[in-house]
């Protein structure tokens, strides 16, 4: 399959990953991205590259060439192919820490994200955690190093 564009793959069962598609659609002004779900992108080949363990745990951004790159490490190239995007992405690529400050984001965010509703089962077929046992924000919380765990004891408690 040959591409024109960059895809942006994401997880369409998502609230969170559909809301950055939405916001990165809307800042696409020069219409850059193309999007597809993580589902169509894996049945069509388009994540042959990247290890079956990890498709569907982050979003990826896929080249016009087919390379994909994936989780934080696609942030500042997607960020570079928004309009309003360049600066940041050149901040990320050359601050000192740029790139860690994105990865530690990255990393809370995903580890929420395999711990809610929208999480994919492991290799066994079975959840990672028993859901009906253990709350969300304890999830995300298991495997955390104390720096994450420290932002997430500080995030707003969903009532």
């Amino acid at each position: 399959m040959v591409m024109e564009k960059h895809v942006l793959v994401y997880d369409k069962d998502c609230g969170n990953c559909s809301r950055l598609k939405r916001i990165v659609n809307s800042l696409d002004a020069h219409m850059r991205l193309d999007c597809l779900s993580l589902v169509e992108a894996d049945e069509s080949g388009l994540l042959d590259s990247v290890p079956r363990s990890k498709r569907h745990r982050s979003f990826h951004l896929i080249y016009p060439g087919g390379r994909v790159i994936s989780g934080s490490a696609a942030v500042a190239e997607l960020l570079s192919l928004l309009p309003c995007g360049r600066g940041v992405s050149f901040l990320i690529r050359v601050a000192p820490g740029g790139r860690k400050i994105v990865n530690l984001i990255y990393s809370m965010f995903s580890r929420l994200h395999d711990s809610g509703s929208c999480s994919y089962p492991n290799a066994s077929g079975f959840q990672e955690h028993d859901s009906a046992r253990i709350p969300p924000r304890k999830r995300a919380l298991l495997g955390a190093t104390r720096q994450e765990a420290h932002c997430l004891a500080l995030w707003p408690q969903a009532q």
